[in-house]
């Protein structure tokens, strides 16, 4: 959780509210995060707080995280108020279109780019296309490659909670990936994760020595 801090707001709200509350890079963050953060010990309550994550089964439901008891979470009324802990990164990003991005790495025979903002499966199909020709959104097998990775990704401050993937699941939901561990989930595509967009390399990366020292190597060009 070092890259991203974390601030709690004085009273409850309904789940719109505290969607649209958060200015300056402030968000309300996702179910996997809460619960990451409360793993984590480093701000503990005795309260039940609202998550981003709306309910796949039920539209009208989002994930509340109780932050005692076991860290455990269950679904609420959106319409009930609870209370909201909200989130941003810390580290300086660039920004692309108004959304912060991180620096493209190199895997063997891909290229990959995380923007650091979370948002809807349908937008984030259309940002990784923004980024110009062959960009898309990974699918779980690919991602689960990445996945693998996970130390590295970590090493160079990417955002490791779940991001997009573009397997579908069922009527309008899909498929998305935990980079820490590679779990898989199913949610509704008004949902809101991590994006994480790739494309295929034109020239994939050998197994020379020199060559493979660009794993992972930063690349800002797209």
């Amino acid at each position: 959780m070092k890259s991203l801090e974390w601030t709690d707001l004085p009273r409850p709200l309904v789940w719109r509210e505290a969607m649209n509350v958060g200015t300056d890079g402030w968000r309300l963050p996702t179910k996997y995060e809460l619960l990451e953060l409360y793993d984590s010990g480093e701000m503990p309550a005795a309260k039940v707080f609202w998550s981003a994550s709306t309910c796949v089964a039920d539209p009208t439901h989002a994930w509340l995280v109780i932050f005692y008891g076991g860290g455990t979470y269950y679904k609420g009324y959106k319409t009930n108020e609870y209370y909201v802990r909200m989130v941003r990164d810390k580290q300086e990003e660039l920004v692309q279109g108004g959304i912060k991005m991180k620096t493209n790495i190199k895997t063997k025979n891909k290229e990959w780019h995380q923007a650091d903002s979370i948002m809807s499966f349908n937008d984030a199909r259309k940002y990784c296309k923004t980024l110009g020709k062959g960009w898309k959104i990974p699918t779980v097998d690919e991602l689960l490659t990445l996945s693998e990775h996970s130390i590295k990704l970590k090493a160079l401050v990417w955002t490791l909670t779940s991001t997009w993937s573009s397997t579908l699941t069922g009527s309008n939901s899909y498929y998305n990936v935990s980079l820490v561990d590679g779990h898989v989930y199913s949610d509704v595509d008004t949902c809101f994760f991590y994006v994480t967009c790739v494309r295929k390399l034109s020239k994939p990366i050998g197994e020379s020595p020199s060559e493979q020292q660009r794993l992972f190597s930063g690349s800002q060009n797209n």
